[in-house]
């Protein structure tokens, strides 16, 4: 299975629009892997930081991400495993 990534600059745009602090943009970039200017998600990232506690900012950029992965998302293929990762995150969440 592909992992799902996104451009840094676009996703660091839309953690602008969604009025993520920058010291929650850095550790929530912190917990992916970066490479060719892509961001891709570490499976089972999760907020094990002391200091970020605002539910509010993780859950914007975590918003963001999957936000920019399904405008990204080229083919109906990709915007299926898209979507289903979404789902699969909620499901996980409840």
């Amino acid at each position: 299975m592909k992992q799902i990534s996104v451009p840094t600059t676009g996703l660091r745009e839309d953690f602008n629009n969604w009025r993520v602090p920058a010291d929650y943009v850095d550790a929530f970039l912190g917990k992916c892997d970066g490479r060719d200017g892509c961001v891709t998600l570490r499976p089972f990232a999760f907020n094990d930081t002391e200091h970020l506690t605002n539910q509010r900012h993780w859950l914007a950029a975590n918003a963001a991400f999957w936000c920019r992965a399904c405008r990204e998302a080229e083919t109906g293929c990709e915007q299926a495993e898209t979507l289903a990762s979404v789902r699969a995150v909620l499901n996980l969440a409840l």
